[in-house]
C-alpha cells in the first residue's frame, strides 16, 4: 500500500500565515515513514526556503500523487 507523508507548511515571517498542505508519496511501510519522515520533511524544507512547519508530520494511507 502506498502511504503519504503529509505536513502543513507556512511562509515564514508572514503575518497572514499563508499555509498549505504538503503531501509526499511514501513507498514504504508506515514504520519507515514514521522513522524517516522527518528527514524527508527537512529535505522538502531545504528545497523550499522561507517555509516552516509549525506542526509535525503524519503518515497516512494515501493515493497516487
Amino acid at each position: 500500500m502506498l502511504y503519504v507523508l503529509t505536513f502543513i507548511a507556512c511562509v515564514s515571517g508572514n503575518p497572514d500565515a499563508r499555509c498549505h498542505n504538503v503531501e509526499i508519496a511514501w513507498d514504504g511501510t508506515p514504520f519507515q515513514c514514521m522513522m524517516f519522515g522527518q528527514v524527508e520533511m527537512a529535505r522538502w524544507m531545504s528545497e523550499h526556503p522561507g517555509y516552516v512547519a509549525p506542526r509535525g508530520y503524519r503518515c497516512v494511507p494515501g493515493r497516487e500523487i
